[in-house]
């Protein structure tokens, strides 16, 4: 039988949230992905992030 205990705080990341200043922990299942689509040239373009839970923006982890 598999039991939850907790979360490993190694696992915690940090990040700043650069509109609103607010310092925010996330694991890696909390990032989702926030805009998917193709840039003017065709490329693929997009960002995985979560919304701030203070001002309710955007965290943009991750771009392309």
């Amino acid at each position: 039988m598999i039991t939850y205990i907790g979360q490993d705080s190694s696992a915690v990341k940090r990040v700043t949230h650069r509109a609103c200043g607010a310092v925010l922990e996330y694991h890696d299942v909390d990032v989702v992905p926030l805009h998917r689509g193709k840039d003017w040239t065709g490329g693929a373009d997009g960002s995985d992030g979560f919304r701030c839970p203070k001002c309710g923006g955007n965290v943009i982890i991750r771009s392309w």
